[in-house]
């Protein structure tokens, strides 16, 4: 991309924008565009580092403060914008007839985690969708879980395969009720002080009880998960 000049970079950007946002609004795209650029030359989402990389004559002080109002108006509908390009990334990946969905959470500044849906393309995972959780530490809730899914799975087409991957944070039963009910296969990690019940031992066991060696797979097949609310699961243990 070094070989793009700024005000070629600049065209091709508008005329991507042009065809996906559904905003007339002059100024808010201008302003969308320069802090892509930014992002893209300073490879940085703080806003300082962003408008020092902006080919504009003004102070680095009035660039922030054009970029973070622009962040702060409520006309910006952050969804609405970019469902067409979760939606191209969805299309791009789907080619074969599956996709593969991850679902993660990450901390952000000091008093917000960050719960995206992300799709597998590639070796990378690509945005779809995502929400903020308002408290540093904890896991987000199972209805802001679903919220989210349920958005994704409306931008899914209904011939499409769909494998779901996540974090013990992701793996409590209501949640894989309403995956199966989507008909979505899914691998998502559990504590190890969850209680299962087998099919062989009719008794509730901590899953760290279960398995002594390492490096080595144990699939337990149909199990009740977990004692509090018990669903009927697959459960492979591993331990590395």
């Amino acid at each position: 991309m070094r070989s793009i000049a700024i005000p070629k970079f600049y065209s091709i950007w508008q005329h991507q924008l042009m065809q996906q946002i559904p905003d007339r609004c002059d100024s808010r795209l201008t302003n969308m565009i320069w802090l892509m650029m930014g992002i893209f030359q300073s490879r940085s989402v703080q806003l300082n580092l962003i408008a020092r990389k902006l080919p504009i004559r003004a102070k680095k002080l009035s660039l922030v403060t054009r970029l973070r109002r622009f962040l702060d108006n409520p006309g910006v509908r952050v969804r609405d914008w970019y469902r067409p390009v979760a939606k191209q990334l969805i299309q791009a990946a789907g080619s074969a007839g599956s996709v593969r969905l991850i679902i993660d959470a990450s901390k952000v500044s000091f008093g917000f985690q960050l719960l995206m849906v992300a799709i597998a393309y590639r070796g990378r995972a690509l945005p779809l969708a995502w929400t903020w959780v308002g408290y540093r530490k904890g896991h987000s809730t199972t209805h802001k879980q679903l919220a989210l899914l349920s958005y994704v799975r409306s931008l899914l087409s209904e011939n499409l395969s769909v494998s779901l991957v996540g974090d013990c944070e992701f793996g409590r039963p209501l949640l894989l009720e309403y995956l199966d009910s989507w008909g979505w296969t899914y691998a998502l990690r559990q504590p190890g002080d969850h209680l299962v019940m087998t099919k062989q031992v009719g008794r509730w066991r901590r899953l760290d009880s279960l398995l002594a060696v390492s490096n080595v797979p144990l699939w337990l097949g149909p199990v009740l998960l977990t004692q509090t609310n018990a669903y009927p699961t697959n459960l492979v243990l591993f331990w590395r």
